[in-house]
């Protein structure tokens, strides 16, 4: 789930273009709320992952086999998409369950109107995705949605990882790799890292660039910094100060690169705490640095 030019045409083009992922579905919110977008994603063909592709198999996700889905992401006939409102008024809390998963839908979080919220034709196709697909399609929303999944009630039912976040079903408790931090939700320190180690070339590419003029785009650099401030945050409150430290000066030459520096103003990494948080048999809530 993406939500605007930036995010989501380098997806195509890596598609459409290169070849790469073409099984995953890019489902835009800004053309969701159009009948012609939703319809063209019921006709869309539905892809098999394709692992000989080496740029499909990164190391960090190879070595497995994945099922390809039964059908397109909405189990809708195109009157059905036609008939999607364009909004509805929620003046009230809304349920959503599927199987194991359960998520409010606060209507004091979405955009107001007299009355309640407004629910729009972009955020009923996403949640009929979850009851349509999923888990049989993984769900993720990219980290550009900003917000965008704790407005739909599913901040306790996503797990970042790297530069998305997972749907999911709530975790009992925190464990060794995955902690909850405060307006983040859960967040997958391991994946994280690994994405981020072997996997992410724009921060590396950005460094060397040193800068970035376009400012009104600042925004797809801004992310890779926050995510290398949140991931070291998190190693940190592991008590893995090296890796912390590190992925640390990485996000700052990062902000530096693109004259974002101020988001680092005044801003040390932290020694490791003595009792290292994140253990197995302990939950622990992270609070992100401003």
């Amino acid at each position: 789930v993406t939500v605007g030019d930036n995010d989501t045409f380098p997806l195509w083009y890596a598609q459409e273009v290169e070849g790469i992922r073409k099984d995953v579905v890019v489902a835009n919110t800004s053309l969701l709320n159009t009948d012609w977008y939703v319809r063209q994603l019921i006709r869309r063909p539905v892809y098999e992952y394709d692992p000989s592709n080496p740029a499909n198999a990164p190391e960090v996700y190879g070595g497995r086999q994945w099922a390809k889905p039964s059908g397109p992401p909405l189990r809708m006939t195109m009157e059905q998409a036609d008939s999607i409102p364009s909004y509805t008024v929620l003046d009230r809390a809304m349920v959503l369950r599927k199987g194991a998963l359960e998520a409010t839908i606060d209507p004091r979080r979405l955009p107001p109107i007299e009355g309640g919220g407004i629910l729009q034709r972009a955020d009923i196709a996403v949640l009929q995705m979850i009851v349509h697909s999923w888990p049989e399609r993984p769900v993720y929303f990219s980290r550009t949605s900003g917000s965008y999944a704790r407005q739909l009630g599913l901040e306790a039912n996503t797990l970042s990882q790297g530069l998305a976040s997972k749907l999911i079903t709530t975790p009992a408790a925190a464990g060794g790799d995955t902690v909850f931090i405060q307006g983040e939700g859960w967040y997958d320190v391991k994946r994280t890292q690994a994405l981020w180690d072997s996997v992410f070339l724009g921060p590396q590419s950005l460094i060397r660039r040193g800068d970035w003029i376009d400012r009104p785009s600042v925004g797809i650099p801004y992310l890779y910094v926050v995510t290398g401030a949140t991931l070291s945050e998190a190693l940190r409150a592991q008590g893995k100060a090296e890796a912390s430290q590190r992925i640390f000066g990485t996000a700052r030459q990062v902000a530096d690169a693109v004259h974002l520096s101020e988001l680092f103003a005044g801003v040390e990494p932290q020694p490791a705490p003595a009792v290292p948080l994140g253990d197995t048999n302990r939950s622990e809530t992270l609070q992100t640095r401003p």
